[in-house]
């Protein structure tokens, strides 16, 4: 009766290993996307203290989210911003690290829409941030975006950016 026991016992450890290997390795695209838009929102945060070269290094470490043709329209409080490229996208990156004490952005509700071949997607996300003025002045916002991403090899990597407007 041990030895049976046992042997269950180890081909249920063996089953589990392998259901949660296949999960990690052979992911979902909606699952990839997920995790890589999770990736990002943890990438482009950042908390007070940090000094001139993380700054730098991290701003320019956003570039392997997205592709080097990007567009990014979107309307923040002040008005509207239009990014073409890496280069302004990277430029915009660095200008916001230099100008806030922190950023904490959340992505609460991410809903992916695979095109036919699996190699486009379009998500609308919700994003939440948190910005920190040096002057410690707080400003929350809550907005909601499409994205459109392109598989490129193994990453899906954003092509585009436009904020959604909703009816008030």
């Amino acid at each position: 009766m041990k030895v049976w026991l046992k042997r269950v016992l180890l081909l249920a450890a063996l089953v589990g290993l392998g259901y949660w290997g296949w999960t990690l390795f052979f992911q979902s695209p909606e699952q990839a996307i997920r995790n890589r838009l999770r990736a990002l929102a943890q990438e482009a945060s950042f908390g007070p203290g940090q000094g001139l070269m993380t700054h730098a290094w991290k701003a320019t470490s956003l570039s392997a989210f997205f592709t080097t043709n990007v567009q990014v329209m979107l309307d923040v409080p002040g008005g509207q911003h239009n990014i073409n490229g890496l280069d302004e996208l990277n430029t915009a990156s660095l200008l916001a690290r230099q100008n806030l004490s922190s950023l904490r952005i959340e992505l609460p509700d991410v809903k992916v829409v695979l095109d036919p071949g699996n190699q486009s997607a379009t998500v609308n996300v919700t994003i939440r941030g948190q910005a920190v003025y040096p002057s410690g002045q707080r400003d929350d916002y809550l907005q909601e975006l499409r994205l459109r991403l392109i598989k490129v090899k193994n990453d899906w990597l954003i092509h585009e950016i436009v904020t959604v407007h909703t009816l008030s």
